[in-house]
């Protein structure tokens, strides 16, 4: 369905059609909430419980689990932007619960954003601009951050789906 829509939402940008670039780009949006829904009903589906493995590699609280701390960022870090600045991105990207809220879809979003006002501007999309204004944004602050997960299962998967 993601990529269908996502098929949809380039051929409305390439005939210039903003009213449908903003409709499937916002159904884009809409997919990718219900999929994180859909996956935090899943401890096994859950960014909170590779996390939380990582951290409980280290039974060291000393220096303000600054051991734990580290594991964390190295646990996002795999999956997201593997090496200090992000030299293989999306490395082992992961459907995961929370990893698709709150670190894939604001990206999404930002690129809807921006295509969509770009075409309100006459203006071509500039990936370049993009990725200037997403890393410091979303995707370096997804890395340094510590906790924010769900560690536990949010719904019950057949009522949420």
């Amino acid at each position: 369905l993601f990529y269908e829509t996502y098929n949809n939402f380039s051929v409305s940008y390439n005939k210039k059609d903003i009213t449908n670039t903003t409709k499937y780009g916002q159904t884009l949006i809409d997919i990718m909430t219900d999929l994180d829904r859909i996956l935090l009903t899943n401890v096994h589906f859950m960014l909170g419980t590779w996390i939380e493995m990582a951290r409980n590699q280290t039974n060291d609280t000393s220096n303000n689990n600054d051991t734990k701390n580290w594991y964390e960022f190295n646990a996002r870090n795999q999956l997201t932007l593997w090496g200090p600045t992000g030299q293989i991105n999306n490395y082992a990207c992961k459907q995961w619960g929370d990893l698709v809220g709150k670190y894939y879809k604001p990206q999404w979003q930002l690129f809807v954003n921006e295509v969509v006002e770009c075409m309100k501007n006459g203006t071509k999309w500039d990936e370049n601009a993009f990725y200037e204004v997403n890393y410091p944004r979303y995707e370096l602050p997804f890395q340094t951050e510590i906790g924010g997960y769900n560690i536990k299962p949010v719904g019950d998967t057949i009522q949420v789906a």
